[in-house]
This record gives structure tokens, C-alpha cells and sequence, in this order.
């Protein structure tokens, strides 16, 4: 699994308007390190293999040599045969 960050949503923004206005201010320091450092977004590298291969096995056979010639035009340092 990989990691990466996404920004705050507009809820949780609009949730720490409210917390920064109830606590008179003291709490934006922490908003503002939370907007700045994002969500942490995981991703299942496993499922997204499995939607990978869905789609493979879903071309027809012409489908895919097309897409495999694409493939290595793209990654000339890569080539399989």
C-alpha cells in the first residue's frame, strides 16, 4: 500500500471554522497545520492491480496488442517479450 495526501474537505474546514470561533481563536494554529499537512489517502496497490487486470482480460485479443504495442512505444527501456 502506498500513501499520499489529499486536501481537506469542506466540511472539515467548515468544522474547524466552528472549533477556531467556539475557542476563540486557539484553535486555528491546528487548522492551519492540518490544511497544510492534508488527509492521508491510502492506496490499496493490490485492488488497484485487480482493476487492472479486470480491464485487461475484458479486451478482446486485437484490443490487446494494440494496447501492449502502446505499452512499450511508451517504455522503450522496458521492453518484454
Amino acid at each position: 500500500m502506498t500513501t499520499r495526501r489529499e486536501p481537506l474537505t469542506t466540511s472539515q474546514h467548515i468544522l474547524h471554522l466552528i472549533l477556531t470561533m467556539f475557542t476563540f481563536g486557539l484553535w486555528a494554529p491546528v487548522w492551519i497545520c492540518l490544511a497544510i499537512a492534508g488527509n492521508k489517502y491510502v492506496v490499496d496497490t493490490a485492488e488497484l492491480e485487480r482493476q487492472r487486470l479486470r480491464w485487461w482480460y475484458s479486451l478482446t485479443p486485437e484490443q490487446q496488442a494494440i494496447e501492449w504495442r502502446a505499452w512499450n512505444d511508451s517504455h522503450p527501456g522496458q521492453q518484454t517479450q
